[in-house]
């Protein structure tokens, strides 16, 4: 089974655990080895305990030139493994799975659902 299949299943079973609120996510700083020596932004970085692997949740904004001196900035989600500082695998591309775990996982750490109740 090659990674991105299984990444996909992974994205699939956090998903799964997040409406169910089996899993919690929590606000954090995203680790260094994530923004260090990079203009990017993380806005907003989510942390998870699943299977005793810290999974980091997160959406990086960063600068997209078209021209040399014309840019916007342009987000894109992201997925990490790590342990206390370092990361042991990223994943960054546009996946509608990937986009859904993140709005689902912000929304479950913004309490929007008591605020309604």
């Amino acid at each position: 089974m090659s990674n991105i299949s299984k990444l996909e299943r992974l994205i699939s079973y956090l998903i799964q655990e997040t409406i169910e609120n089996s899993i919690k996510w929590k606000i954090q700083t995203p680790p260094e080895s994530l923004t260090k020596n990079t203009d990017a932004f993380y806005p907003l970085f989510l942390i998870t305990q699943y299977k005793d692997k810290s999974i980091g949740l997160y959406e990086q904004r960063f600068k997209s030139y078209e021209d040399e001196d014309v840019w916007f900035w342009a987000t894109r989600p992201g997925l990490c493994i790590f342990t206390d500082n370092y990361i042991s695998y990223k994943y960054e591309k546009r996946s509608p799975a990937l986009n859904d775990l993140f709005l689902k996982a912000a929304d479950q750490v913004s309490g929007i659902d008591k605020l309604l109740d």
